[in-house]
């Protein structure tokens, strides 16, 4: 009997322990508070919000330019430039940009003075913010 050859028992146990140990560790990488899935969440929500942001900064571009030409372009010599026509030429091209159909925008609180905005997707959220005199800044994506 001397010469049998196998797997001891205490071999395959410590087999199994470091295996269910790696399966542990595997399994908290995945689904963890900065998981995998998590992370990979919390990018889709930023791309969406980002793209939703382009989308908007776009169409106040476009509300500022048409404004512009519609001041300094036409054959009226007595145009003048007026901060709250601005603001509200961006105020209104916000409002009415095409926005990716995931974020939900809440325009409740932009008014033609010039005002905050917020966008969000997933529990992610972003404030946009109209200037006076219609400049559009940005803050951090925000989880809620």
């Amino acid at each position: 009997m001397k010469n049998q050859k196998g797997i001891t028992l205490i071999a395959l146990v410590i087999t199994i322990i470091v295996l269910l140990i790696l399966a542990g560790i595997s399994i908290a990488m995945l689904t963890g508070d900065n998981g995998i899935l998590t992370n990979s969440t919390k990018a889709k929500a930023q791309n969406e919000l980002g793209t939703a942001k382009d989308q908007i900064a776009l169409a106040a571009n476009e509300a500022l330019t048409n404004y512009y030409s519609g001041v300094y372009a036409s054959n009226n010599t007595s145009a003048e430039y007026n901060d709250d026509d601005v603001a509200s030429a961006v105020i209104s091209g916000i409002k009415a940009a095409s926005i990716v159909s995931s974020v939900t925008p809440d325009f409740s609180t932009l008014t033609d003075g010039g005002d905050s905005f917020t966008l969000s997707c997933n529990g992610w959220k972003v404030t946009g913010t109209v200037s006076a005199k219609g400049a559009l800044t940005w803050s951090e994506f925000t989880n809620s």
